[in-house]
């Protein structure tokens, strides 16, 4: 979005009594889904991919200082549980100045879909007027009024 920065975090759980820096150790070592790693890592099980501001504090910082493929330490959760997660998606915020190009593309993509989506609606409004329902009975078209 405009001057913000954009992160999803695909994260994975650690059962207690497990060690839970190997399955952090291992996600770093390749370009691995969660579920892959929940494959090769005994006791982790993968969850679904969220939003960085979905997440505590702490993991949603680290998701928002980037960069993609970054893997966090494990983290204590609840119940003994560890959370690691890695950010698959990530976009710096940028200084959301017009004069800058990326934000004139940006807003001109905007504009552009709202005319798009303002004359689709105007199109339907307009098929709607010009729609008329006939009703018949045994072979004869009545008129609404009647009815």
């Amino acid at each position: 979005g405009l001057g913000k920065t954009v992160t999803v975090l695909a994260l994975i759980v650690r059962s207690a009594g497990a060690t839970p820096a190997m399955p952090a150790e291992f996600w770093q070592t390749g370009d691995w889904t969660a579920q892959e790693v929940a494959v090769k890592c005994k006791g982790v099980t993968p969850a679904q991919s969220l939003p960085a501001k979905l997440l505590e504090p702490k993991l949603k910082a680290f998701g928002l200082a980037g960069p993609i493929g970054n893997v966090s330490a494990p983290t204590k959760g609840m119940r003994g549980t560890y959370k690691v997660v890695k950010i698959m998606q990530w976009q710096a915020a940028n200084e959301g100045r017009f004069e800058d190009p990326r934000v004139q593309a940006i807003v001109r993509n905007i504009a552009s879909k709202q005319v798009q989506l303002e004359f689709r609606q105007q199109a339907q409004e307009r098929a709607r007027d010009r729609t008329k329902v006939w009703i018949y009975e045994n072979g004869r078209r009545k008129s609404l009024e009647s009815r």
